[in-house]
């Protein structure tokens, strides 16, 4: 017996040695610090590439595509001009990889089909980060304005989508090339309106603009504008960009390729003063492109720094409950809960918060009621930021909780006077969960 206590005693103890070992380093581990949001030096170049991809649907003309943005069931009648997936590689030379962006020419996606979008993508890098343009004058790829409870997604075109913005990503990381970024801003709040009160909004069209180190390449704009292309309005049937069309075809004249970016855009639209709708985009997408041009620039450092920050949003608006469960979008909606992330997006020195809707300005810059979360701004202890919107998702509009009506007896179907946006919105908490994730980013990354 004296023996078999001995032969437990050396099992046991090592055993016990190694487990105390174990739960030591993992709590150790747990307790290290992340990487670093920015690296101990910026680079000394920046090397940067662009692609695109047409992905207006081929078959427009033989299968019943229904219009997304405005009213359901309004049938695809003809193109205007090209709906198109546009990507932007950019690479600090910090040694941590590249970041790409991709910009997509539609009302919007939900995250289920963006994570498919980057299961596509073979480029390396660290981080990928699908935004939309929003306009409201392409097919519907949410599947919300097909026939009532019937969705207006079509996943053959969905896939065609996915491909085409992969494809556009493989080929900016195979035309990335060394160059100088530059930073510029300037007002364009005569372009802007502000449908609800209390009215603010970002007055300003900032852009980066690329400068390859070999002459004879195109330069490169990233142009964000905070403002919904929805100028062709809602009796529009024609497939069209909006003004962000219009803005490229002007830049394209000067020999530059373009990425759209749009910023806090809830209830802010263009200043659309004319009856052709057609003009109105035409002179706000010449406007911004001249005003582009004509920018002040000033180099910005070679450093993209990116961090995200992922959590759920409970679902409030039993509508999206129910197209959710019949497929009417491809949402992933569990325990009426959507999962949904935000990221810290810093270029050249530029902080811009990555946010997955259209967010009611008032959200990033203030003013808000007791009993709203803090402004971006607060958390941030800053203005020189930049709100990206629908990036990653489009989950509809975010507004603040105070602000946030139903109507009583239909809430969510029905709106309630001069509440439209809450109909198309999750519910009021996703201000707030936004908000406490990037409290959680501003603390990891110390901006």
């Amino acid at each position: 017996m004296k023996h078999i206590r001995k032969l437990k005693r050396s099992i046991v103890f090592p055993l016990v040695l190694c487990l105390l070992l174990s739960l030591l380093l993992g709590v150790l581990s747990s307790c290290a610090p992340a990487a670093p949001f920015r690296p101990a030096q910026p680079g000394d170049h920046w090397t940067v590439g662009f692609g695109k991809a047409v992905i207006t649907p081929q078959d427009w003309q033989t299968y019943p595509y229904t219009m997304g943005g405005y009213g359901i069931n309004n049938p695809v009648e003809g193109v205007l001009d090209d709906m198109w997936a546009r990507a932007v590689y950019l690479d600090d030379n910090t040694g941590r990889g590249g970041v790409l962006l991709i910009s997509l020419d539609c009302i919007g996606l939900l995250s289920k089909d963006v994570d498919a979008i980057r299961a596509r993508i073979d480029v390396p890098c660290r981080a990928v980060h699908v935004m939309f343009t929003h306009t409201h004058a392409a097919v519907d790829t949410l599947g919300l304005w097909g026939e009532a409870l019937v969705t207006g997604r079509r996943q053959a075109y969905f896939d065609f989508l996915a491909d085409q913005a992969a494809a556009a990503a493989k080929a900016a990381y195979a035309a990335r090339t060394d160059g100088q970024l530059l930073f510029g801003q300037c007002g364009a709040d005569d372009l802007q309106r502000d449908s609800r009160p209390p009215v603010v909004y970002s007055r300003e069209l900032s852009a980066w603009h690329f400068v390859p180190d070999d002459s004879s390449l195109n330069t490169l704009y990233l142009v964000h504008f905070s403002a919904h292309p929805g100028t062709m309005r809602s009796d529009n049937r024609y497939i069209s960009a909006d003004y962000p069309y219009f803005l490229g075809q002007r830049l394209a004249e000067h020999g530059a390729d373009f990425l759209f970016i749009n910023g806090a855009i809830g209830a802010i639209g263009v200043n659309a003063p004319l009856p052709d709708q057609r003009q109105n985009c035409m002179n706000t997408g010449y406007e911004l492109a001249d005003l582009t041009l004509s920018m002040d620039f000033h180099a910005a450092p070679a450093e993209v720094n990116d961090a995200t920050e992922s959590y759920t949003i409970r679902v409030d608006n039993d509508l999206y409950k129910v197209a959710a469960f019949l497929n009417v979008f491809s949402a992933n909606v569990k325990n009426e809960s959507i999962r949904t992330q935000t990221s810290l997006l810093e270029i050249g020195g530029i902080l811009c918060v990555l946010v997955p809707g259209e967010l009611f300005p008032e959200i990033a810059y203030g003013p808000l009621n007791k009993g709203d979360p803090p402004t971006i701004a607060a958390v941030l202890s800053r203005s020189d930021f930049l709100v990206f919107g629908l990036a990653d998702e489009e989950l509809g509009y975010i507004l603040p909780p105070t602000e946030f009506v139903l109507n009583k007896n239909l809430p969510y179907i029905k709106e309630a006077p001069n509440h439209y946006h809450e109909t198309n919105s999750v519910g009021p908490t996703a201000a707030a969960r936004l908000i406490t994730a990037l409290q959680t980013l501003q603390k990891r990354c110390g901006v």
